[in-house]
């Protein structure tokens, strides 16, 4: 379908599938173990005044992100979806750059729902946490990602450099056996980004607040 190389579009989650998505057809390249979750304490959420305001708050702490995800959750009143953002592999940066269509696709399928937390997706006041410029390995393309699980799967498949993944694609990401769709679109988004990079674009420093406009 048109679009499915613009995880920016409004159109970038409706391919995602996840009675589609398995990690079987990776050939004879293996992922690690995830790594091990963090656990969740009811003292990272502080006496801010919203939620977009801790998260930024907490985020800028170097809380795990996990907590700050379930914290705005909380604060939000929709906690019965972490499990949803967290099997999918979203982070808050990610989350911040969701679609109606991306939250369809993790499992959110009350049609309110999912307007009241785009509305609420709107508010957060972070960036992308992409890096602003090409780093000199995939390595730390991928530790700047914080995807570093995947470079033995990407090396795996004859992807050594940050050149050799611009030119991948979702379907490509399936392949390899990058299934997470919070760990596609990251991945996506960091492509775009590679190739604004190169086209002259420059861009704020990663986890700089965004600055909004007061009503």
């Amino acid at each position: 379908s048109p679009g499915r190389d613009s995880p920016g579009s409004s159109g970038s989650g409706s391919r995602h599938s996840t009675a589609s998505l398995d990690s079987g057809r990776a050939s004879g390249c293996h992922l690690g173990p995830p790594h091990p979750r963090c656990s969740l304490s009811s003292s990272s959420v502080g006496s801010d005044h919203s939620a977009p305001a801790r998260v930024e708050r907490l985020l800028l702490q170097g809380v795990p992100d996990q907590d700050v995800l379930h914290a705005w959750l909380m604060d939000i009143h929709f906690e019965e979806y972490f499990p949803l953002f967290v099997s999918a592999g979203y982070d808050m940066y990610t989350i911040s750059r969701m679609t109606p269509e991306d939250l369809t696709a993790i499992g959110i399928k009350k049609p309110n729902h999912r307007k009241k937390l785009k509305a609420e997706i709107a508010q957060l006041n972070i960036s992308d946490g992409l890096p602003d410029y090409i780093p000199g390995s995939l390595d730390e393309w991928l530790r700047l990602l914080r995807l570093e699980e995947y470079g033995a799967a990407l090396g795996c498949q004859g992807y050594s450099t940050i050149q050799d993944v611009t030119q991948l694609t979702w379907e490509d990401l399936e392949d390899i056996g990058i299934v997470k769709l919070g760990h596609q679109k990251r991945i996506l988004l960091a492509i775009k980004r590679v190739k604004d990079l190169r086209a002259g674009k420059v861009f704020p420093p990663p986890h700089t607040p965004v600055l909004m406009p007061h009503n």
